[in-house]
């Protein structure tokens, strides 16, 4: 096995989940609200840092306000971290158990299904950023060069401006710096490093700073606990939380693991590894494994739910601890690469046969007619004035950027909203758009809170229905009002 296989794998495989995804009638939900960001042209957004939504405008712009772009973007991600993963793999193992390191893990739930649900997020942004990030700084503490040292520095930054979660891996990072490299922070370029990534973000703190942080609720509200004081069963719900994102983990993990049972069984020789640097064993549970730990283990002190999703980024050295930790000779490579290919082609048809059956509004939502018909709607009932402002459920409200290009009022928490102008909302009208009743009666109530509007709007309710191949379907509502403009 060698790299141009691995590198034709990658490729044909990102090229094929591309075509699956495209099958999609619309983009996911969150891949729509990242480019509702880029949009904005802002150094923030209302949940995450902004990296995120700049890439996910750019390729949808790129490729013609099409989804193509946004399905080519997140494969884009899995290819780059599959590539570090096994870069990062060949400072512990030889050429072949490295490539089977990163190649071990296509087969796994965050690879095949999540992407064909997510297509596009921060957390499939992060499958890029995590192993590049321990990557380089493995390869700091083995060749101490400046110019990674500043590469690291820029990179760390982008990733922060990915997703906040990375901040987990620079703690354990500078732990390992301190329990075994504690020589390496007595030199200034560490410093140097540190700074260029403050640079990086400097602009988003800014942001940040200016509009009082309410981004941040967002993470807040996740993180929050969700159980009462008083709850004599509080403790246990506590761990059930991180019981069951371990459990997450382990099962997306499950055909990684079959795969290497299979591998393991066939050639009889599975062994745990007593030999190796004590070193390279630390960095490896430090940096490739306890991240995960510690995240999962939030649930138990924090007392919040914790997101499954989470570990998408952090499950990325999985394939290294196991061919490291419990090596196998791989006397048959073909043997590994014929189940390789079959699993992939598996899960590929698998999808395109989810996808035909499927009636859920995540996948086959009919955008063009219902807005085609919300346009007659709203032009109705205002004159025929341009729609400039939508707002409500952003699974809904985003797709409108399909076939329109209003500006989509986001949700602030009751802040200021940096992005609209309270005037021109008002003069100009807004559509609200949502697919529950209670959502839609608390985002009418706070949105008349915020812009002090008059009573002259139309509430009404709109069904629409849903079909697969099969002709089964399903019926959905959409809650809406008509917020008149004002003159």
């Amino acid at each position: 096995m060698n790299k141009k296989i691995f590198y034709t794998f990658l490729a044909v495989n990102a090229i094929l989940w591309t075509c699956v995804e495209s099958m999609r009638l619309i983009t996911s939900a969150d891949s729509m609200e990242a480019i509702v960001w880029g949009d904005l042209l802002s150094f923030g957004t209302n949940k995450h840092p902004p990296l995120s939504g700049w890439l996910a405008g750019s390729f949808h712009h790129l490729f013609g306000d099409t989804n193509l772009g946004i399905y080519i973007l997140g494969n884009l991600c899995v290819i780059i971290g599959l590539i570090y993963v096994y870069k990062l793999a060949k400072f512990f193992l030889d050429e072949e158990k490295a490539i089977c390191s990163s190649l071990i893990l296509t087969p796994s739930f965050y690879y095949t299904f999540q992407m064909f649900y997510d297509n596009f997020n921060c957390n499939i942004l992060l499958m890029a950023f995590w192993p590049m990030l321990i990557y380089y700084f493995h390869k700091l503490i083995k060749f101490n060069k400046i110019q990674d040292w500043i590469l690291f520095g820029i990179l760390s930054g982008l990733a922060f401006l990915a997703k906040y979660q990375v901040v987990i891996l620079f703690i354990f990072m500078f732990l390992y710096l301190i329990t075994c490299e504690i020589k390496l922070l007595k030199q200034k370029r560490v410093y140097l490093s540190v700074l260029i990534g403050f640079l990086v973000i400097l602009p988003h703190i800014i942001w940040l700073y200016n509009t009082d942080f309410f981004s941040l609720l967002y993470f807040v509200d996740r993180t929050s606990s969700t159980i009462s004081e008083t709850d004599k069963f509080g403790f246990l719900k506590r761990i059930n939380f991180s019981v069951k994102f371990y459990l997450d983990q382990i099962l997306t993990l499950a055909p990684s693991w079959v795969l290497y049972c299979i591998i393991a069984l066939k050639e009889k020789n599975i062994r745990f590894n007593n030999s190796g640097s004590s070193k390279d064993k630390l960095f490896l549970l430090m940096v490739g494994f306890l991240p995960l730990i510690a995240i999962g283990a939030t649930g138990v002190f924090t007392a919040s739910r914790v997101v499954g999703a989470w570990g998408v980024a952090m499950i990325c050295t999985i394939g290294i601890l196991l061919f490291y930790f419990f090596p196998v000779k791989f006397q048959e490579k073909k043997f590994f690469l014929k189940w390789i290919y079959g699993m992939m082609i598996c899960w590929q048809v698998a999808m395109l046969i989810f996808f035909v059956l499927q009636t859920k509004m995540d996948f086959s939502f009919p955008y063009k007619m219902v807005f085609s018909n919300f346009n007659t709607i709203w032009e109705n009932e205002t004159n025929e004035a341009p729609l400039k402002y939508v707002t409500g459920d952003y699974a809904i409200t985003s797709q409108i950027y399909n076939e329109h290009k209003p500006k989509a009022i986001l949700n602030t928490y009751g802040y200021r909203n940096p992005w609209t102008n309270s005037n021109d909302v008002i003069k100009s009208g807004a559509l609200i758009m949502c697919s529950k009743e209670s959502s839609f009666n608390n985002t009418l109530k706070s949105f008349s809170q915020e812009y002090d509007i008059s009573d002259d709007f139309k509430v009404g309710e709109y069904s629409y229905e849903i079909k697969n191949k099969f002709n089964k379907s399903k019926q959905y509502k959409i809650y809406y009002a008509i917020i008149k403009p004002q003159p």
